[in-house]
């Protein structure tokens, strides 16, 4: 009598856990490049308009794309598999959770020294600055909708 074969569920969710890690590294990449883009806009708006605000809008958004890009190395390092490390490295996920939230600290000190500085003049808000503030509005709440840090 035959043994029945067994299905090779081992192959089966390494191919499924391959294919989550490529799927966090695109989000990752493309959190990362939408972030760049909000964190770029924003701190445009803020030299414009001088705004503590859209500044610390501007540090928030940079922080976000700094900890997506950060998350993205991450992933990639702790899949690397080596005759040392033959599971990986994930172990490294641990050290990347550390340095994103050594950079949302940073970012947080940054907004409370820039709120206790005082300013040297009132900002000057023209016109155009305002209408670009308010189109820069739906970029923030699609961001938010989206699931965005």
């Amino acid at each position: 009598m035959a043994k029945k074969d067994k299905p090779n569920t081992t192959h089966d969710q390494g191919a499924q856990e391959e294919g989550e890690t490529k799927l966090i590294q695109r989000v990752a990449l493309f959190a990362f490049l939408i972030n760049l883009g909000l964190a770029v806009m924003k701190a445009i708006l803020a030299i414009l308009s001088s705004s503590l605000a859209v500044s610390a809008g501007a540090i928030d958004s940079a922080t976000d794309s700094i900890a997506s890009l950060v998350l993205y190395a991450g992933v990639k390092l702790s899949n690397k598999k080596t005759a040392r490390f033959p599971l990986g490295l994930y172990k490294i996920e641990n050290v990347i959770s550390v340095i994103v939230a050594f950079f949302i600290f940073f970012a947080g000190y940054e907004i409370a020294r820039q709120i206790l500085t005082p300013a040297a003049e009132p900002p000057e808000v023209s016109l155009a600055v305002i209408v670009l503030l308010l189109l820069g509005t739906p970029s923030g709440q699609a961001e938010r909708q989206a699931g965005g840090y």
